[in-house]
């Protein structure tokens, strides 16, 4: 069974959303649930996110939780998360919590453009059943 559900509400100003699932599940993988959720206020000019989970067999429980606040000028904030789980690992938990308020910069060339990127790499080998990947 695969899961994919993408919600994505965006507010004024915001130029370009990017959503990317690549989903791919080996033999014996039970569930594999993607939810991707993304709300990006005003000045916002784009929102990248990238989730590549790859599933082999029989792994028990991955679950990658990424939640993201960002209020206006903010330029740019970047969250990499690569988690890659051997043999009989049951669970494995990773959550992201980045709040960003104003007035932030990092040398963009255009004040109050605001970029997000996102970039959820999950490996999981032998012995994994659920995998689940939240981004709100």
């Amino acid at each position: 069974m695969v899961m994919v559900n993408v919600d994505v509400e965006t507010s004024r100003k915001v130029l370009m959303v990017m959503t990317n699932l690549d989903v791919e599940v080996s033999r014996e993988a039970l569930v594999v649930m993607v939810n991707v959720d993304v709300e990006t206020s005003r000045e916002s000019s784009t929102v990248m996110v990238n989730l590549d989970v790859e599933v082999s067999r029989e792994a028990s429980m991955v679950m990658v939780n990424v939640d993201m606040e960002i209020s206006r000028e903010a330029l740019m904030m970047m969250v990499n998360l690569v988690g890659e789980i051997s043999r009989e690992t049951l669970i494995v938990m990773v959550n992201v919590d980045v709040e960003i308020s104003r007035e932030v910069s990092m040398a963009m060339k255009v004040l109050e453009t605001l970029m997000v990127m996102v970039n959820v790499d999950v490996e999981i080998s032998r012995e994994v059943s659920i995998v689940m990947v939240n981004l709100d």
